[in-house]
């Protein structure tokens, strides 16, 4: 092993660890609201009681 590879950090890569972090919490967040969506509207609730 390479002294500055084993210690050293690769700047390149942590925008790139931001992104699918964000990619993410998107699709999780997206699918929460389509699940709770589904939910209140199988509850009975109206669209217009959502919006």
């Amino acid at each position: 092993m390479t002294p500055g590879v084993a210690g050293g950090r690769d700047p390149g890569l942590q925008p790139e660890r931001t992104r699918l972090a964000w990619r993410r919490t998107t699709l999780a967040s997206t699918v929460v609201a389509v699940l709770a969506g589904k939910a209140g509207l199988a509850g009975g609730a109206s669209v217009g009681v959502w919006v």
